[in-house]
């Protein structure tokens, strides 16, 4: 799960204070099972990029389970959908920015028009691209969705062994 914001123009570099995280210092935690860093990918004076970022243990997801010997609780997507324990780890590790009060010197920049692109996923979700887009359009947001292409560059069939003979001899 993983959030990133990147700002560029004028002032930039004060997105770091707006945020309340100092770009010289790893956030990195470890809260209920779960891995929470978050860390300044560029630091410039006219881009800043900050990526949030958290996975889970599954091995802890898992303690104090009654069902600690079904190996189907380790098959799932919590390490990669963004999800409500996703927003609550956000909540945890951006808490002083999000009181909305920031220090006095910096209360002309919250209402700045930086240049922000937000980006965070994977998402799974059922509805169609247009809805989503939809969504974000009435809030005012360009909304841009990527999927990667998967390229399998191997054959599948080719890997197979139900094709070869074996010959034993006796």
């Amino acid at each position: 799960m993983q959030l990133s914001i990147k700002a560029i123009g004028e002032g930039a570099k004060v997105l770091s204070f707006l945020l309340a995280k100092n770009p010289q210092n790893l956030y990195d935690r470890d809260n209920k099972g779960y891995r929470v860093r978050l860390s300044y990918t560029t630091f410039a004076d006219t881009e800043v990029e900050v990526i949030l970022f958290v996975t889970p243990d599954p091995i802890e997801l898992v303690k104090n389970s009654p069902d600690i010997y079904d190996i189907t609780q380790y098959i799932n997507d919590r390490e990669f959908v963004v999800s409500s324990i996703f927003c609550s780890y956000i909540r945890s590790a951006l808490g002083t920015a999000l009181n909305g009060k920031p220090k006095e010197g910096y209360l002309e920049w919250v209402t700045h028009p930086f240049d922000l692109t937000i980006g965070f996923g994977p998402v799974a979700s059922d509805l169609p691209d247009t809805v989503i887009i939809q969504l974000f359009d009435a809030l005012g947001f360009t909304t841009v969705i990527e999927r990667e292409e998967i390229n399998y560059t191997f054959d599948l069939k080719a890997r197979s062994f139900a094709g070869h003979q074996r010959k034993f001899r006796h």
